[in-house]
């Protein structure tokens, strides 16, 4: 077999193997908050309760199938649902060229928090809510990668907690700036990138953050308060995937 066919069917794999990881937040990011649980009970139509089928359920395929619509009462499916699974395919497989087809933990541990953060995100957009759950996935995530860190320094990751969890807890008390969610995920952001890439992981947050509620002012959002998980969320994904260059880059800027 030629080695482009080898690696065109590696990469179709892995793909395959992101969107149902994607398909599996989907389903997380539904039942999370409902208290359902995640691993029993067969995938329904959240409009008619009526059971999906097996050969309904392949990620992304089916809502093109489908044309966007259950099969059964012929409602509309939302578009997020295939760009979720088609995002985590193609991230996985950016994940895998970048690392040079070698699976190390660390490529694995970086598509784990990147899952974990895009179901924070979505479930704080829909509920307003962070379950602690996931924020404890957060810190395992954490601990779990101070094991394989060589020349591993504590300090770093102690002054990355204390540098962001400090303000936001002083704005959440003084004038519920945040919500304790957000608290929480600042906290799990200290200790899964250290300093000083969880400070940028906050800047990237309050920046679009800020674009977020200019947006939401314009058109004149009913709601007076404003999920900051999804931008707080992107601001860890920034820094954990490009923070290293991103830091490098602006210190040669003002040097």
């Amino acid at each position: 077999m030629p080695l482009s066919l080898v690696i065109f069917v590696m990469y179709l794999t892995i793909f395959g193997l992101g969107t149902w990881l994607g398909s599996f937040i989907n389903k997380a990011v539904y039942r999370i908050p409902l208290g359902l649980p995640l691993l029993r009970g067969r995938s329904f139509c959240p409009h008619c309760g009526k059971p999906i089928p097996f050969y309904l359920r392949i990620p992304a395929l089916s809502y093109f199938w489908l044309r966007g619509q259950c099969a059964r009462c012929q409602e509309p499916i939302a578009w997020r649902y295939p760009a979720v699974e088609l995002f985590t395919g193609l991230l996985a497989v950016i994940l895998v060229y970048y690392y040079n087809y070698d699976f190390t933990w660390d490529m694995l541990w970086i598509f784990a928090v990147s899952c974990t953060l895009l179901t924070i995100a979505l479930i704080d957009h829909d509920h307003c809510i962070i379950p602690n759950s996931l924020v404890a996935l957060l810190v395992v995530l954490a601990w779990v990668r101070f094991y394989w860190i060589p020349e591993f320094d504590g300090l770093s990751y102690l002054v990355g907690v204390i540098a962001v969890s400090g303000p936001m807890i002083f704005f959440h008390v003084a004038f519920h700036g945040f919500g304790l969610g957000d608290v929480k995920v600042a906290v799990a952001a200290g200790m899964l990138l250290g300093f000083p890439k969880v400070l940028l992981a906050i800047f990237v947050a309050l920046m679009t953050g800020s674009l977020g509620a200019i947006y939401r002012l314009v058109n004149q959002y009913e709601e007076t308060y404003m999920p900051f998980g999804p931008y707080l969320s992107l601001g860890i994904f920034v820094a954990l995937i490009a923070g290293d260059q991103i830091i490098s880059a602006y210190l040669g800027l003002i040097r």
